[in-house]
Parts: C-alpha cells; structure tokens; sequence
C-alpha cells in the first residue's frame, strides 16, 4: 500500500490534483487496492522468487513442507490467509505456531515452512533476476492501483 501511496503523491504534485477520500468510492477502491497490494507483494516474492525482501535482509524463506519452491498458487493462499493471521493483533497466528514447525494458519493451509536462506534438504533460492521480476510486477500492478484510485478521487474544477 505504501507503494501506491508515494506514487499518488507523486502524481498529485505533478498534476497539481486536488484529491480527496471524502466520496464513498474513493474509500472502496483504496481498501481494495491495499487489500490487493498487501496479498500481491508476498506473492509475487515468495512465489517468484522465495523469500519477501524483508524474509530475504533476515535470512529466511519460505518453501513447501517436503523442502521444494513454493509457486504463485502456494504463496496466494499464505497471502491471503495473512489477514487471518493478523487479526485481533496476530493471536490466531500466534496461537497457531506450535512446536516443532511453528507454522501460522496459512503455512498450515498452504503446506508451507518457513525456513532459513540455507537449510539443508531444501531446494535453492532461485536466481536473482526471480527477485527483479517480482519486483516488476509488484511495482506495475501499484502503479495500475495508484492509477485507478486517483481516477476516482479526481474532482472537477
């Protein structure tokens, strides 16, 4: 979301757009476009590439149960069930995470272990370039969503 965020405050310097969150439309299309961004960045990173950039700076990522990549379905579902896990502060992931594979809701639902850079008996990280098309996408599907959400709370005059 934050991404999105910059990009309209960019464009709205730019244009010198008088923009406000006042119209009930407007408000729709930003809770969507950061519900959307927020499942989007983890799984084009994960998916793609295995590892969030933050997974990445701590030295972890995120592979199936049996030790192989995870794929876009995969990282999807551990996307889209975060919201589950983050609800009431985190205490169903919390709760969740239990000895010894402390998964969460959606590493559960979605088969998945999060581990780190260099475990043995787990497949690779793939090439760095995985990382920059990650990136590509998520960066592009921001821009479309800032797009979006600035036509709507575009006013005229």
């Amino acid at each position: 979301g934050s991404v999105a965020g910059i990009f309209l405050a960019m464009l709205y310097a730019l244009l010198g757009v008088q923009a406000s969150l006042q119209d009930s439309n407007a408000q729709l299309v930003d809770c969507l476009a950061s519900l959307v961004l927020s499942a989007a960045y983890a799984t084009f990173f994960e998916g793609l590439y295995g590892s969030t950039p933050g997974k990445l700076i701590l030295g972890m990522r995120v592979v199936k149960e049996d030790g192989s990549r995870v794929g876009l379905d995969t990282a999807l579902v551990r996307a889209l069930t975060r919201f589950i896990d983050g609800l009431v502060f985190g205490l169903p992931a919390y709760l969740a995470m239990k000895p010894p594979l402390h998964q969460r809701i959606g590493d559960k639902m979605a088969k998945t272990l999060v581990v780190g850079r260099r475990d043995p008996g787990t497949s690779a990280l793939r090439p760095w370039w995985w990382f920059l098309v990650a990136a590509a996408l998520y960066g592009a599907l921001a821009c479309a969503l800032a797009i979006a959400l600035l036509s709507t709370m575009i006013r005229p005059g």
